[in-house]
């Protein structure tokens, strides 16, 4: 049962084994792995000097990094700790298995010398005390069945005599012999082999010797003999090879065994070990991982103090570095992105915005005129444009200045925004002294009512125009407000407002005029 044990066990190691090579021979440097890679370089860079690479090896390395680093420990510490174990025991099991033959060769040769002497010690005996006749009527096991008295043989070994003539067993112990008697067997010849390992040795005259003989059963035996002086018997013992290997057997079972039990201990033992040193190296790949994916606040436990806790401190040094730089970064992106943003806003508000007076400018009227024209149109509710212009300024540039002139068209630019309380009123300068008012869903009752509270804002700045009838300045205002139809376009509405503007003036200045019939007429 060991014996096969033993087998199964060389076989899986073997087949596992192999399934890694042939896994590593199939699996090695696939692609996107970032294995640098030998070969001739193409392309722009193919003359450049090639950046240094640390740990280029042969194929054995390649072949190795191409296994997760978990197993490499554990087949290094079972090959480290079994090999030793495996190398030892082989040893002391081809060593104590020679040993076990010796030993047991020797005590079987001691047995068949003391079988002679005490061949030897009957013959004198029986010769002193019967006649030779009666030596002839008495057989030889009758005679000496006490040679095998106080010989100690193995457990398995069979002690008998021989002539070495004929082949047949003389003289055996009383046992056998008895057993024979009841079984009414024929006389018992030994085996052919045997004879004639013996007989060659018995005829070069040697003493007691060791042979060893395939029997005709098949099996091996080891046979240890002594010749009888001045016949032709000998005094065998002969011991099956397999008794023999009993106790190496069993040395080489208690090896199975140590070695089952170092090999579990060892697999413990480094599994212990790998964890040690391949969960930080996981962990450490997750969150580089994590990194890549741009969050550096995550940070790797660093206890200890072998390579890998010193990796993962320098690797959160290096992660809060990079995530103070990112964070200094997004600050100044967020920062150069806010004044983009409000250089945007002011340019916009720039290119909307009349520099002299900070109303809307004629671009952003357009705007926002062709807008709420549409709007009135998809709604059907009345749009108002109010134009005004001031009085006589051409007169007040050319007497007060033309700096004066700003100052004038600044305060009556501030008092027509104030008189609009509405949000979604617009109050652009349309150029020159002329100013437009466009106020959405408002029909002509209110346009005139708006329109007259701006001329009297203006009218309440008492601004100083020698030059004028009124003696201050005046604005004359033309209204336009009508239900816009899908065929009024912004020109439309501006073009009858800048009429009634212009019949204001020649009605006296200083007044709201509206063109009832331009209206009628759309």
């Amino acid at each position: 049962m060991p014996q096969a044990a033993f087998e199964w066990i060389s076989q899986i190691i073997t087949r596992t084994w192999n399934r890694i090579i042939r896994g590593c021979a199939i699996n090695t440097f696939p692609e996107g792995d970032g294995t640098a890679r030998s070969g001739p370089r193409t392309g722009a860079g193919a003359n450049s000097k090639a950046n240094p690479t640390i740990g280029h090896g042969g194929l054995f390395p390649r072949l190795l990094r191409s296994i997760d680093i978990r197993y490499r420990l554990i087949i290094s510490f079972i090959l480290v700790s079994l090999i030793p174990l495996l190398i030892c025991g082989a040893t002391a099991y081809l060593e104590s298995s020679e040993a076990i033959r010796k030993k047991n060769g020797l005590f079987e040769a001691e047995a068949v010398k003391q079988i002679v002497q005490n061949i030897h010690a009957v013959t004198e005996k029986a010769a002193s005390d019967a006649t030779p006749a009666v030596q002839e009527e008495r057989s030889p096991q009758a005679i000496f069945s006490g040679i095998f008295n106080g010989v100690a043989g193995g457990g398995d070994a069979s002690l008998f005599v021989l002539d070495v003539n004929n082949g047949r067993i003389l003289i055996r112990p009383p046992a056998e012999v008895a057993a024979d008697a009841v079984a009414d067997n024929p006389p018992v010849l030994a085996d052919p082999g045997l004879l004639s390992s013996i007989g060659r040795i018995v005829g070069s005259g040697g003493g007691a010797n060791f042979v060893s003989y395939n029997a005709a059963d098949g099996r091996a035996y080891l046979a240890a003999f002594a010749p009888v002086a001045d016949t032709t018997w000998a005094a065998v013992s002969i011991m099956p090879m397999q008794a023999l290997a009993g106790e190496a057997h069993a040395l080489r079972n208690k090896i199975i065994v140590i070695g089952a039990i170092c090999s579990a201990f060892v697999l413990l033992i480094s599994y212990a070990i790998c964890r040690s040193v391949c969960e930080p190296l996981n962990r450490l790949l997750g969150v580089m991982k994590q990194t890549e994916n741009g969050n550096y606040r995550v940070r790797l436990s660093s206890e200890g103090s072998d390579e890998i806790a010193v990796l993962s401190h320098k690797f959160n040094q290096m992660a809060g570095i990079v995530h103070r730089h990112h964070e200094q970064l997004d600050a100044l992106v967020d920062a150069r992105t806010r004044a983009l943003r409000d250089a945007n806003q002011k340019l916009e508000a720039l290119s909307a915005t009349d520099g002299l007076t900070g109303l809307a400018n004629r671009r952003r009227l357009d705007e926002v005129l062709g807008s709420e024209l549409r709007r009135a149109i998809r709604s059907s509710k009345p749009l108002a444009v109010i134009m005004l212009d001031v009085d006589f300024f051409k007169k007040y540039n050319d007497h007060y200045g033309h700096q004066a002139g700003d100052v004038c068209l600044r305060k009556v630019a501030d008092a027509l925004q104030e008189g609009c309380h509405r949000g979604g009123d617009l109050v652009a300068r349309y150029g020159g002294e002329e100013f437009v008012l466009v106020a959405a869903d408002t029909d002509m009752a209110g346009s005139l009512l708006m329109a007259e509270t701006l001329r009297a804002a203006v009218e309440s700045l008492r601004l100083p125009h020698c030059e004028s009838e009124f003696g201050q300045v005046t604005v004359s205002i033309g209204v336009a407000a009508l239900q816009p139809m899908a065929a009024h376009t912004a020109d439309t509405l501006l073009r009858i407002a800048d009429q009634a503007m212009y019949q204001a003036k020649l009605q006296g200045r200083n007044r709201v005029v509206t063109m009832e019939q331009e209206l009628a007429a759309g």
